[in-house]
C-alpha cells in the first residue's frame, strides 16, 4: 500500500532539487524572485525554522500551497550539541540566529565571503572578533551596531555550548598533568 502522504512530499521535496539545479529555466524565475529576500536556494543548505524565515508576504498562493519549505525544513533540521558542530553552521536564516523573530540574511556580507559562526571567531584566543578585526577581515559594509547585533542574535544555547568547551578544556589539562605526573613519579 502506498503512503501518499509520504509519497507528497518526496515528489514535494524532488522539486527543491530541480529548484537548485543548474540552468535558467523559466518556471525557476518566480519561486527564486521570491526566495531572493532569504538568499535563494541558499536557503536549503541553511538550518532554518520557517517560523523565523523571512519569506515574502507577496508570496503568490500557489507556492504558499505547496509546503515544499516545510517538508525541507523537516529533513534538514539540526541541534548543534558541540562547539565544533556550532562553528562549522550557516550563520544565514539559521533558526538559533534571530533578530526580532526573524532569521538574519545580510545579502552584501554572504556574497563579502562570510557565511558560517566560525568565521567570527579569533582562532589563536577563542574569542569573537571585535569590530574592527571584523572589518579588516572581511572588508564588508557594516556598522558596529549591525556587527555587535549579530553577536547578540546568536543563541544563548550556542554560547553556552561555546564557553563549555573552553571551560572544559581549561579543567581538564590540569587533571591529566596531574595524573601524568603521579603515574610518572609512580612507576620509578
Amino acid at each position: 500500500m502506498v503512503d501518499f502522504t509520504l509519497f507528497d512530499k518526496a515528489l514535494k521535496i524532488s522539486w527543491v532539487k530541480c529548484l537548485c539545479s543548474e540552468g535558467n529555466q523559466p518556471w525557476k524565475f518566480i519561486p527564486l524572485h521570491f526566495l531572493s529576500g532569504v538568499s535563494g536556494t541558499l536557503v536549503f543548505r541553511c538550518n532554518y525554522d520557517l517560523k523565523y524565515l523571512n519569506l515574502s508576504a507577496k508570496l503568490p498562493t500557489f507556492y504558499k500551497d505547496i509546503p515544499v519549505i516545510s517538508h525541507w525544513q523537516e529533513l534538514n533540521k539540526v541541534v548543534p550539541t558541540t562547539k565544533k558542530d556550532v562553528l562549522s553552521r550557516s550563520i544565514w536564516n539559521n533558526q538559533f540566529i534571530t533578530i526580532n523573530k526573524a532569521s538574519v540574511y545580510f545579502r552584501n556580507w554572504h556574497h563579502g565571503g562570510f557565511h558560517k559562526l566560525s568565521s567570527l571567531l579569533d582562532e589563536k584566543d577563542d574569542r569573537f572578533l571585535s569590530f574592527n578585526e571584523f572589518s579588516r577581515k572581511f572588508k564588508v559594509q557594516c556598522n558596529i551596531l549591525q556587527y555587535h547585533g549579530l553577536l547578540s542574535a546568536i543563541s544563548s544555547e550556542w554560547k553556552k555550548h561555546l564557553k563549555q568547551e573552553q571551560q572544559a578544556t581549561t579543567v581538564i589539562l590540569p587533571e591529566i598533568d596531574k595524573l601524568t605526573c603521579k603515574a610518572i613519579f609512580t612507576n620509578r
